[in-house]
């Protein structure tokens, strides 16, 4: 921590501009937040092919004059720093900004880092998560609208182009985010908000003439009641229909099986919870749509 780093940076199609950031050892560089203070194009520079540096030991004292430098907020209350001597293998030892250098204007060019001081209260530190872009706005300027020659009145009645922008929403990026989010060792669990279907209908033994009818009954009810419905109507195993149904994960299933209606009744589970219920085929109807009500 009491090492001052150095990283270069160029300005992109511009050769001959250098930009130097100062930063405590133990930080790196933040990019985007260097190009909103430079307001350039910044692309990594290469020290070893320029006589002006001396690579690994670049230091604020008898640097280039026409670099361009900057001091991170990290530096601002450290003295006695390690710093580079601009000479090969040398370094200034003790080194203190204000004294050696002279007055600078600290900036925030830093990453955050794992464990920070929370700058607001002074307590929380900071804890660092993946996350994933779901969606952008791009800045167009006004490479379109003069393009196509479009022109708006400002209140003074001077024509100009307008400034464009737009933004777009990745759906495949907005699923993920959901499924990770909702999910748990044997599959999605869809939340009702965005299920494709709200009720995923799995009966047993359709061969069986009464499974089948009450399973149909009750998929045909809900189309009725403009509830969004599959059915495994496959001639499949009991266990692959329960795996698959866990897996695609519709917020409601309900299977029907003839042991089930040896008692006048199906079982219905929420996808999420486990909870399971068993109701009798006439009430079957209504507690779906309660459940749907309750997990909307």
């Amino acid at each position: 921590e009491k090492c001052l780093k150095a990283v270069v940076y160029a300005v992109k199609n511009n050769s001959e501009k250098a930009i130097v950031c100062f930063l405590r050892g133990d930080l790196e560089v933040n990019e985007v937040k260097l190009k909103k203070i430079t307001k350039c194009d910044i692309v990594p520079y290469d020290t070893t092919a320029d006589k002006n540096f001396v690579a690994g030991n670049i230091g604020p004292i008898g640097l280039n004059s026409s670099c361009e430098i900057y001091f991170d907020l990290s530096l601002k209350n450290l003295t006695n720093l390690v710093a580079g001597a601009n000479k090969p293998n040398k370094h200034i030892v003790n080194f203190n900004i204000k004294r050696d250098f002279g007055e600078v204007n600290f900036c925030d060019i830093a990453k955050v880092k794992e464990g920070q001081v929370c700058p607001n209260c002074k307590k929380g530190r900071v804890r660092l998560s993946n996350g994933v872009e779901i969606g952008n706005i791009f800045q167009l300027g006004t490479k379109y609208t003069k393009t196509m020659n479009m022109l708006v009145k400002t209140k003074t009645g001077e024509e100009i182009n307008p400034i464009m922008g737009c933004y777009g929403i990745g759906i495949g990026r907005n699923l993920a985010c959901v499924i990770e989010q909702n999910s748990d060792d044997k599959g999605i669990c869809m939340p009702m908000s965005i299920a494709p279907y709200k009720v995923h209908i799995v009966p047993l033994r359709l061969d069986d003439e009464k499974v089948s009818e009450v399973a149909w009954k009750i998929y045909n009810d809900l189309q009725d009641n403009k509830v969004e419905t599959i059915i495994d109507d496959r001639d499949s195993m009991p266990g692959v229909k329960f795996a698959d149904a866990d897996l695609i994960g519709m917020p409601i299933r309900v299977v029907v099986s003839p042991r089930n209606l040896e008692n006048n009744c199906v079982e219905i589970r929420v996808r999420a919870s486990g909870e399971t219920i068993m109701i009798s085929k006439e009430d079957a109807i209504n507690k779906i749509l309660e459940l749907i009500e309750k997990l909307k």
